[in-house]
């Protein structure tokens, strides 16, 4: 399978979809899923892009196809619901913005161990609220953390450091439990209501 696959099946076979796919995101959100922010804020151009998800694509022994596609359609989705979410913020160094999407999704994916359903917002074509809900408050522990933390760096520049990444999943936030209602689904666990229930 190819970066180039994986692009003709979301043009040409996913004709539900209601927007158009970018090219050039593919290999960014992606890296934001494998949690490396720091490099999908090194902006570089779609054939950089295409060409790291072709390496991925390629050093991976054993993967389904079709689990990535719905994956990344469902990631895809994710990126798009949070981006007017953070756009409509008080934010007021808006050219910051692109990183806090980045960074603000990578985080979620590190508290939850990658454990959220993202074929299930792929098959429903919808982000759950309970992941929205969270995303707003985390987005401005990004923002604020950016800016705290850049010192004599550019503030983009900042994003593209390991450190920028590593000093943030330092920071203490808790998760409200009804967003394992979101989570790939495990037999040992049921929500009722904001209540995480072992069944065990």
């Amino acid at each position: 399978m190819t970066a180039t696959e994986v692009f003709e099946f979301f043009k040409k076979d996913v004709i539900a979809a209601p927007w158009k796919f970018q090219e050039n995101k593919f290999g960014i959100v992606w890296r934001v899923y494998l949690r490396m922010p720091y490099e999908a804020c090194c902006e570089g151009s779609e054939n950089n892009n295409i060409n790291w998800l072709d390496e991925w694509l390629r050093n991976q022994t054993e993967i389904d196809a079709m689990s990535f596609f719905t994956n990344m359609g469902g990631l895809l989705l994710l990126w798009r619901a949070v981006q007017p979410l953070i756009r409509i913020q008080d934010f007021q160094r808006r050219f910051l913005i692109p990183h806090v999407d980045i960074y603000s999704l990578a985080w979620i994916f590190h508290l939850t161990d990658g454990q959220l359903d993202l074929q299930k917002i792929w098959r429903d074509q919808k982000v759950p609220d309970s992941i929205l809900n969270v995303l707003k408050p985390m987005s401005q522990i990004v923002y604020e953390h950016i800016l705290e933390n850049s010192e004599d760096l550019l503030c983009t520049e900042y994003t593209k450091r390991t450190n920028c990444w590593e000093e943030l999943i330092t920071k203490d936030f808790i998760l409200p439990a009804n967003i394992r209602a979101e989570y790939i689904p495990d037999p040992r666990y049921v929500v009722v209501g904001d209540i995480l229930i072992s069944v065990n």
